[in-house]
């Protein structure tokens, strides 16, 4: 259940310390970036994501692994479908020198299915549905229990598009999950996250 959550997780924007807004040609590089992004987390296309998520996550885990993980959830007696995904805002945040930093905020309608019997107990089940009110809100995470499936409804997630020089100027991918913050800080600048988190909180 942990390694599906993280999975989930996983996949589931001048001057140094600057904010700045994007010219239209940046904007329209990353809006069409970010919707081939989404497009390929609702159609499951794990192989074609890897190359939308941020590098530098590859340090944790090679490409390879992260698609054998995402590939595997079935295999945990999970079926996940993805039935609708939203880029609801995007807005500057931060610039060192030409590496820039872009928060992008979106709302996710899905539903997990639990497939395997030792899941469907109701101990089992709730531990999920916590899990997932933990991501999204206690409001959009709802547990039919005749169908054995949590239902995400206008779920709120947050990453952070990043365009960094030593990543060819292009714009990759991460989730921003406030519940990871030790994981945040090793992949993104400090600047960044404070922004972030002004926003958020």
């Amino acid at each position: 259940m942990t390694r599906f959550i993280l999975a989930i997780g996983a996949l589931f924007i001048c001057f140094a310390g600057s904010a700045q807004e994007l010219t239209p040609a940046d904007k329209s590089e990353l809006e069409s970036r970010l919707g081939t992004f989404m497009d390929l987390t609702a159609k499951e296309d794990y192989n074609g994501l890897m190359d939308y998520i941020y590098p530098k996550l590859f340090d944790f885990a090679s490409r390879e692994q992260m698609i054998e993980v995402f590939s595997g959830l079935e295999a945990l007696g999970i079926d996940m479908i993805i039935d609708k995904v939203t880029i609801d805002k995007i807005e500057s945040l931060h610039q060192e020198g030409e590496n820039r930093y872009v928060l992008g905020t979106y709302s996710l309608n899905a539903r997990i299915v639990l497939v395997s019997d030792e899941l469907k107990t109701t101990e089992a089940a709730e531990q999920m549905q916590a899990a997932f009110a933990l991501q999204f809100a206690e409001n959009a995470v709802s547990y039919d229990k005749d169908n054995y499936t949590i239902n995400i409804n206008g779920g709120i997630k947050h990453l952070v598009a990043v365009n960094e020089t030593k990543y060819k100027g292009l714009w990759y991918f991460v989730e921003y999950d406030q519940n990871n913050p030790d994981v945040l800080a090793i992949l993104l600048p400090k600047e960044v996250i404070d922004k972030v988190n002004a926003r958020l909180n």
